[in-house]
């Protein structure tokens, strides 16, 4: 664990290949599903009029039986407390990412912590697939970048992929890091 305790304060990211148990992964798909079918107020579709379907929900406030057993009864709290080696973890809130169709516009890049009410270094995001991607739709990460500086983050604008959520001068823009891609550590 020492090895990914390192990895993470020095880039912000780890990934743990089979991490999760074949019933941490139903549960976990069971917690998706429940999401899916029972929409809370942060629910609804994103970068519409896109080609596909790109959907999210988070901070359902009535999700708390659905995921109790997947975020009490698994790993997941151990794997995240070990990773800044303490002996508790608070869950802030869930979120799930829906995408289909071939076409679907990439998620524009973005840092996470400008949208979450939150500071310090003890933070965790847990990304999970539930289907299969290819390394060319999968997730990519900038090594490093939750060091800051902190950006404007992306208002997920259908229209204009570097439209800032903020007022200009509220926090830096954001740099075009798709178009220089060579020049920052991506990871994936």
């Amino acid at each position: 664990m020492n090895e990914l305790q390192s990895q993470f304060h020095k880039d912000g990211v780890v990934f743990i290949q089979g991490a999760l148990d074949r019933n941490t992964l139903k549960l976990a798909e069971a917690a998706f599903d429940w999401t899916f079918n029972n929409p809370g107020p942060g629910a609804g579709d994103l970068l519409i009029c896109t080609p596909g379907t790109f959907y999210q929900d988070q901070a359902n406030p009535d999700c708390f039986d659905a995921y109790h057993e997947l975020l009490q009864d698994t790993c997941i709290p151990d794997l995240v407390a070990g990773l800044w080696e303490s002996n508790s973890v608070w869950f802030l809130y869930e979120q799930i990412w829906f995408k289909d169709g071939g076409n679907t516009r990439r998620t524009p890049w973005h840092q996470d912590l400008p949208y979450l009410p939150v500071e310090g270094d003890d933070l965790g995001v847990l990304w999970t697939n539930l289907d299969p991607v290819t390394q060319d739709t999968s997730l990519e990460l900038v090594q490093g970048s939750h060091r800051g500086p902190l950006f404007n983050p992306a208002a997920f604008n259908p229209d204009d992929a570097s439209a800032a959520l903020f007022d200009e001068g509220v926090l830096p823009p954001l740099p075009d890091i798709e178009a220089a891609r060579h020049e920052w550590p991506i990871v994936s």
